[in-house]
């Protein structure tokens, strides 16, 4: 597995954590999964989006 270091073309919101919570937990019979992954995408999605500067 690579790393990337290309930014999302828009923020992360609550709503794609919970879809990419719900897709991971399907295989694993319903549980959500733990670890710095997830909170990794928490805490992206919990920070605020700074506003895009005019040309």
């Amino acid at each position: 597995m690579t790393k990337t270091t290309s930014q999302p073309k828009h923020a992360i919101l609550f709503s794609d954590v919970a879809r990419i919570q719900g897709a991971v937990a399907n295989p694993l019979g319903g549980q959500i999964p733990k670890g710095n992954y997830v909170g990794r995408m928490q805490r992206a999605a919990a920070a605020p989006v700074a506003p895009k500067k005019a040309k």
